[in-house]
């Protein structure tokens, strides 16, 4: 059976890591230049289409929609 080498994992948690951090910074400032306390959907959608490219981000924003229904509604 084949797996995925621990360095290998080690890189991929430091690019999940890494991207969610500028995806919640970019959010925050745009928060901010909203003159906001609350973050939003829409924040967190903008910042997505901001720092990924545009298929990507289609399936990110699209996925995580249906996760955040899934979860309200479960």
């Amino acid at each position: 059976m084949k797996g995925i080498s621990p360095h290998t994992v080690d890189i991929l948690n430091f690019l999940i890591n890494d991207i969610f951090e500028r995806i919640a910074t970019e959010a925050g400032q745009r928060m901010c230049l909203r003159k906001r306390c609350t973050l939003t959907p829409e924040d967190i959608q903008k910042a997505v289409y901001l720092l990924l490219p545009k298929k990507l981000a289609k399936f990110a924003v699209t996925f995580g929609s249906r996760a955040v229904h899934r979860f309200v509604h479960s």
